[in-house]
């Protein structure tokens, strides 16, 4: 045998001593065709890994490393668990290491009544979100609204400077809002005296399409909202009434004949003048 293969075995078997584990053979995760699904094979745990060098397709038990196409990963025997083929640890073939590769699917631990459930916050949601971005300067998220007469618009990214609207005593809430063509505008809410004493009741009514509320007081050096208890901002895009509708509207043709009429009772949508067009 060749003396140069056989030290780089030699060197390779005690790397794997040192770890405690036996590996069998080099693979990938996945089947052919090799599609985002061809991981999984319906048993939890368990996953296809196609062999390195012979092409053969093995399901093994996966607990280590994500179940993403393409994986590299070596299989092998554990001293914990000597009688189960399983995935042992996730390779850098070319040096492009996953930051998390040691990290296997864990999306029930994160569901709600799982170990670690990982309830989502406002904050998380980006279209129409407004975040601190430097001083007195938010960013804004922007996204996709439908307009009054069906067509639709797009608010844009983009930052805004409200140090114009800081108060030089007390405190207030600047509304930012957009409108149908997507410009962002700020309503000014009344100062209260001191900056303690503002609360949501003294956000101010809103115009247009209100995304979120922030807090402006005297001396305040930067807009904050983050998890250590101080958040200047209110988010009100998940309790807006809708707008656009009165209490009453009608359904108009082409040629301008009233086809339905509706209205409000009580929060309900109710239809009359249905012998114009029938029950």
């Amino acid at each position: 045998m060749n003396p140069t293969f056989t030290r780089f075995a030699a060197i390779i078997k005690k790397a794997l001593d040192r770890k405690g584990i036996d590996v069998r053979f080099f693979g990938v995760l996945g089947q052919h065709p090799f599609t985002e699904d061809s991981v999984l094979t319906g048993v939890s745990g368990w996953v296809y890994v196609t062999e390195t060098v012979t092409g053969s397709v093995r399901q093994v038990l996966n607990r280590r490393v994500p179940n993403k196409v393409f994986t590299h990963v070596a299989v092998g025997y554990d001293p914990s668990q000597p009688g189960v083929l399983q995935v042992l640890y996730a390779r850098d073939v070319f040096g492009d290491q996953d930051t998390s590769p040691a990290v296997p699917d864990h999306a029930q631990t994160h569901a709600y009544g799982g170990g670690d459930t990982d309830f989502v916050e406002a904050a998380r949601i980006m279209p129409f979100l407004a975040l601190p971005y430097s001083e007195l300067t938010v960013q804004i998220f922007g996204g996709v609204f439908e307009k009054s007469d069906g067509s639709w618009n797009v608010l844009s990214n983009q930052t805004l400077d409200l140090s114009a609207y800081q108060p030089a005593d007390g405190a207030i809430w600047a509304l930012l809002q957009y409108d149908e063509d997507g410009a962002v505008s700020v309503v000014e809410g009344t100062d209260v005296g001191v900056p303690s004493l503002l609360t949501v009741a003294n956000i101010p009514a809103a115009t247009e399409n209100p995304f979120a509320a922030i807090r402006l007081y005297e001396g305040q050096t930067e807009i904050q909202r983050n998890q250590n208890g101080i958040n200047d901002f209110a988010d009100p895009r998940f309790g807006c009434t809708v707008r656009g509708i009165t209490d009453s509207f009608s359904i108009i043709d082409g040629d301008g004949v009233t086809l339905h009429n509706f209205e409000f009772v009580n929060g309900l949508l109710v239809a009359y003048d249905t012998d114009v067009i029938g029950s």
